[in-house]
């Protein structure tokens, strides 16, 4: 069996079986998605749902 985790927490440690973790940048998440949400809107057609 295969246990996949995210962020890498620090209780991880002790499950069993050891977990697969998946380390997210999350500072660089949070830094894009500030400066996408602060830029002007697109400009054009809207696309189709």
């Amino acid at each position: 069996m295969s246990v996949v985790g995210f962020d890498d927490l620090p209780e991880a440690r002790w499950a069993a079986p050891a977990p697969t973790a998946v380390r997210q940048p999350l500072a660089e998440v949070a830094a894009a998605g500030q400066r996408d949400g602060r830029a002007p809107p697109a400009r054009g057609p809207r696309p189709s749902p």
